[in-house]
């Protein structure tokens, strides 16, 4: 008999606890390690990890979007306490928006001069734009904007900068980013200060601030400090087999024939592509095949439902209904398109 499992997408909120906890003791006592749950928890679920990191102690939260944070604040409010938790809405304060700030209890950010009118009343960091170009008040102007905007009646809870390449420890533009963000801030009254996302936590403490915000490092996707700190991915993949080809030298695989037998090949058709995310320019990457994880490359196309695994070389120990698992809690699926 021949059975298969559907393509599954695995979440591990212990392991999204246990990289969250890693960051804590790098940066100690002193500094607040919030977590960024955007885009639906990086695609992991937003509401379920923010309740797993809750539960660990994480206490300050960000999202993209209002309505990010209106499904996040619904998550904590389960939980004693949950509903003062901060979460910072990324995208900025509008005047459609405010209103909802309020409602539901949630932090702004001012990523332009014009939002302090819509920021009265309502928590707020103010983005300090350093390079990034995308968001925030220009550094060289920052300060004056800041002075003449400020009132009474905005509760300001921090500034932030927001690193253009944290991931490269070698990049000069990351020192010249830090030094930009403390001289914007340096005349206007002390309140915490978040610089660092995940790859800015390896640049040191110099780039910790009172608040590091950590993002793609939770769910173990973030290169340099993935491997430097010992975080593991907390998602797989797996794929079932559904066919097996035996085919001779010379012949090819998938469309556009981009791949050609060098010698007798066994192929194996793993049942799920593009369709699943599974992106084309994934081919040649090493997956780990049958119940030894076996490491093997896959072949050809990536098609709609499907792509080839070239499994020759362990041909016997592999059947049909067999699993692929494209990245575990060993192989980031960041590190995936690399190798």
């Amino acid at each position: 008999t021949m059975n298969i499992n559907p393509p599954t997408f695995h979440i591990n909120t212990r392991i999204v606890r246990e990289n969250w906890e890693t960051y804590r003791n790098i940066c100690g006592p002193d500094v607040t390690v919030s977590a960024v749950v955007k885009a639906n928890g990086y695609g992991t679920g937003a509401s379920e990890i923010a309740k797993a990191l809750y539960k660990s102690g994480c206490h300050l939260f960000w999202v993209a979007t209002l309505a990010e944070a209106i499904e996040v604040r619904g998550a904590l409010n389960t939980f004693d306490g949950g509903g003062a938790v901060p979460i910072a809405v990324l995208e900025g304060v509008f005047e459609n928006t405010a209103p909802a700030y309020a409602q539901y209890g949630l932090t702004g950010v001012i990523n332009h001069p014009a939002q302090f009118e819509y920021a009265h009343h309502i928590p707020c960091f103010i983005h300090i734009d350093t390079a990034m170009n995308r968001l925030g008040l220009h550094h060289e102007t920052a300060n004056e904007t800041i002075l003449k905007s400020v009132t009474p009646t905005h509760n300001i809870c921090g500034y932030m900068t927001h690193l253009q390449s944290a991931e490269n420890q070698k990049a000069r533009i990351n020192k010249s980013q830090r030094k930009r963000f403390y001289q914007a801030i340096k005349k206007l009254p002390k309140k915490p200060v978040c610089i660092a996302n995940s790859g800015g936590v390896a640049l040191g403490e110099r780039y910790y601030g009172d608040i590091v915000r950590i993002g793609l490092g939770l769910y173990g996707g973030n290169g340099n400090d993935t491997e430097q700190f010992g975080l593991k991915c907390a998602t797989q993949m797996t794929t079932p087999i559904i066919n097996i080809n035996h085919i001779a030298e010379g012949e090819t695989v998938g469309y556009n024939a981009l791949f050609t037998a060098k010698r007798p090949t066994t192929i194996a058709t793993v049942g799920a592509g593009y369709c699943d995310g599974i992106i084309t320019h994934y081919r040649g990457c090493m997956v780990n095949v049958g119940k030894n994880n076996t490491p093997c490359p896959m072949v050809g196309r990536v098609s709609m439902d499907s792509f080839g695994v070239d499994i020759t070389d362990v041909a016997e120990k592999i059947a049909i209904g067999d699993t692929v698992s494209l990245w575990d809690d060993m192989k980031s699926i960041v590190k995936l398109p690399k190798m």
